[in-house]
């Protein structure tokens, strides 16, 4: 009997490996795993066109939770009626820094490079001005969506109050743009893919541009 403990003993309990050096090794392995994983995804995964246009949207609503904290939690005015026409855009562009950040790669409109802070996405028209307290369901409230289908002026202060009606039903338009569907980005900061069907101009929707 003494025999047969002595073996277990030794089973398992690996000589000179100590529990401390164990786990470092342990962790060792996981700090590895850590900064080689990042290399063995598809070379172009994170370029993607998809995960491009909801990466560009969350950066935009970044910008807009940033300038809403400067300017007493209220969105900025779809349009400006000044000496200089602005757009809400143009009140953004100090926040995001980068004019890449309001296109959307699969986006088929003609680029106009005479037209300046061209976006592909539209703004909630409804939520111009509008202090962020009067928002009853901010996850369900719309601010950012795939738009410009290269019929309307998207310029800075490209926006919209409901989805055209053409674009509910034809595939060709911004709302089946990503595979059958869209991004659109809400106030309480998150970007979800969406059907056409799913998204109303009604209070008390489902996803929608009425922000009571």
């Amino acid at each position: 009997m003494r025999r047969h403990s002595a073996i277990l003993h030794t089973k398992t309990t690996p000589a000179g490996i100590s529990a401390v050096e164990l786990l470092c090794y342990i962790a060792g392995l996981l700090v590895l795993v850590f900064f080689v994983q990042p290399l063995l995804r598809h070379p172009h995964e994170s370029d993607h066109p998809t995960t491009s246009c909801a990466s560009n949207q969350k950066q935009l609503m970044l910008g807009i939770m940033q300038y809403t904290q400067d300017y007493d939690e209220k969105y900025p005015l779809s349009c400006t009626n000044s000496a200089i026409t602005r757009g809400w855009a143009d009140a953004l562009y100090p926040y995001v820094k980068s004019r890449q950040i309001y296109l959307c790669p699969l986006a088929n409109a003609t680029r106009n490079s005479n037209q300046n802070d061209y976006t592909d996405f539209w703004f909630n028209n409804r939520l111009s001005g509008v202090p962020m307290r009067y928002l009853n369901r901010p996850p369900n409230t719309l601010v950012f969506g795939d738009g410009n289908d290269g019929s309307a002026q998207t310029d800075a202060r490209y926006h919209l109050d409901s989805l055209p009606t053409p674009w509910l039903t034809d595939t060709t338009k911004p709302p089946y743009r990503h595979r059958g569907g869209a991004f659109y980005a809400f106030a309480d900061g998150h970007v979800k893919w969406l059907t056409p069907d799913q998204i109303t101009s009604r209070t008390g929707g489902g996803y929608t541009f009425a922000p009571h």
